[in-house]
């Protein structure tokens, strides 16, 4: 898919696309940091809204879904990632990494609208697997970011804990108290998974897949596939051939 001089953002952008806790936060962290690309989590980014001291209609209602593991209403996405385009259009960063948006069909169609997907990073791991994961999952109250506290070995999959440097029970960053986020909890998961399966999982299929830019990744290794999805990145932002024996690792979407 070639970018238009008439798109809203033309520099590359990467989708992070997965279930819940496939690892999409902590895969595009990294990406952010090598590629030099922005990172836009549209659910880190929603939940500061929810906390931040001033209430509003919208922190309200983003409150009562996501404690209902419910998605937030397109309107509200399509106009967040659009705000977020025309912030970075001028940045100094090479590209975009979106996580979390867009979710369904209609939001993906409209991000087609104003940038050049250039690639989709499907990051699958089973559902138990995952669910394994995000209970173990713990948030910085100060700069929010996340650790894992939870050793995952089943099947093919075998990754540790992704602990603070500091061995307790506070942020390596910041020193700010390590917190389980209110809707990591298993009603509020099995409805996110049931809202993922049956809403973001189709556009990997009926969007992403037929303009040819997802590659999936078994996540067997956790954060340790890590090195592996930043050729397949720099594959598709340089559009580069001469990398191309790594696209026999891809596993084609079924």
């Amino acid at each position: 898919m070639k970018a238009s001089a008439t798109k809203l953002f033309t520099k590359p952008l990467i989708i992070m696309a997965g279930a819940p806790g496939a690892g999409k936060s902590t895969i595009g962290q990294l990406l952010s940091k090598d590629l030099n690309f922005s990172l836009f989590s549209s659910g880190s980014y929603l939940r500061s809204l929810v906390r931040a001291k001033v209430e509003t209609p919208l922190s309200r209602l983003l409150k009562e879904s996501m404690m209902r593991g419910s998605l937030v209403s397109s309107a509200v996405v399509t106009e967040v990632m659009r705000s977020r385009l025309v912030e970075e259009a001028d940045a100094s960063s090479s590209g975009i990494i979106f996580d979390g948006c867009p979710r369904i069909k209609v939001e993906a169609e409209e991000l087609l609208k104003m940038a050049d997907v250039r690639v989709v990073l499907y990051l699958y791991a089973d559902v138990e697997i995952l669910k394994t994961k995000i209970m173990g999952r713990r948030e910085c109250t100060g700069c929010h970011k996340t650790f894992n506290f939870a050793q995952v070995s089943g099947g093919n999959y075998r990754f540790g804990p992704i602990l603070p440097k500091t061995k307790g029970k506070v942020c390596d960053e910041c020193g700010s108290k390590l917190i389980k986020r209110e809707d990591d909890n298993e009603a509020s998961i099995t409805e996110r998974m049931k809202e993922y399966y049956t809403k973001t999982y189709p556009v990997i299929k009926e969007v992403y897949e037929k303009l040819g830019v997802v590659r999936k990744v078994i996540m067997c290794k956790g954060a340790g596939e890590y090195e592996y999805i930043k050729t397949l990145s720099l594959i598709h932002i340089c559009r580069c051939r001469r990398y191309a024996v790594c696209r026999s690792r891809w596993s084609p979407y079924h």
